[in-house]
């Protein structure tokens, strides 16, 4: 019996947008959620009853978005073997906004992608730790990536997604390894270094580090965080969630 697999990609409308075309976007997300927060306030302090009770299944809607502002549309523990399964539904919004940040930014700049995209990475103090446990400067990292991304190159909208298909791919990967529930931004470290691209290869070849590493570096990250959060976490909600079993 042949065994069922499932098939992934990577597919975000907005990146095949403008610059501000996907302004825009967010302009109209953030300006209805603000309208709808003061819609909510106008009818929870109605006199009438049956609107006050409107404005409460508001609120929850409200707090549900509030509480799921960090996270993907769907976990990366609920995906099923077969058919096709859209890894955009589990890239974090911070994943995405930095993805969506180097891009704009290779756009208006005509500055490689590449290197726009591992800068934006390396402002993240997540990543920032990766290679402090490394024993790596990682603004030495840069400067080298710098000198070997400098040459001004014509902006090519599908290598680039084709190239961030291939970075978030190897971020499921790393945060499926790390047993994380979305593809969170620090796991981009991971696929950018994992790319099939000879300039990206050069700068592991440069500073001698191997991919192992820096998944070993981000589990561990991952690992001490999730401590942190238990010792924090009180002893009540110890057992409240249980992971579903794939």
């Amino acid at each position: 019996e042949s065994e069922i697999k499932t098939t992934f990609y990577f597919n975000d409308p907005r990146l095949f947008m403008t610059a501000p075309g996907r302004m825009l976007v967010r302009f109209f997300r953030i300006g209805g959620f603000i309208l709808l927060f003061v819609f909510t306030l106008v009818l929870l302090f109605s006199s009438t009853s049956r609107i006050f009770w409107v404005g409460i299944l508001l609120s929850l809607l409200l707090l549900h978005q509030v509480l799921h502002f960090t996270k993907g549309v769907r976990p990366l523990d609920y995906i099923v073997k077969g058919g096709r399964y859209n890894l955009a539904d589990s890239l974090a919004p911070d994943g995405f906004a930095i993805l969506e940040s180097a891009l704009d930014g290779a756009m208006l700049s005509g500055v490689d992608f590449r290197f726009v995209l591992l800068k934006r990475l390396c402002s993240l103090k997540d990543v920032q730790q990766v290679f402090m446990r490394m024993e790596i400067d990682y603004k030495e990292v840069l400067g080298e990536a710098e000198r070997l991304f400098r040459d001004k190159v014509s902006y090519d909208r599908n290598a680039i997604l084709g190239l961030i298909e291939e970075i978030v791919f190897g971020a499921c990967n790393e945060s499926q390894t790390s047993n994380e529930h979305y593809i969170e931004s620090r796991a981009l470290l991971a696929g950018f270094f994992e790319a099939n691209d000879p300039k990206i290869k050069k700068i592991l070849t440069i500073f001698s580090i191997d991919v192992s590493q820096i998944r070993a570096a981000l589990i561990f990250g991952y690992v001490h965080q999730n401590f942190l959060q238990k010792l924090l976490r009180p002893r009540e909600l110890d057992g409240a969630y249980v992971k579903r079993i794939r």
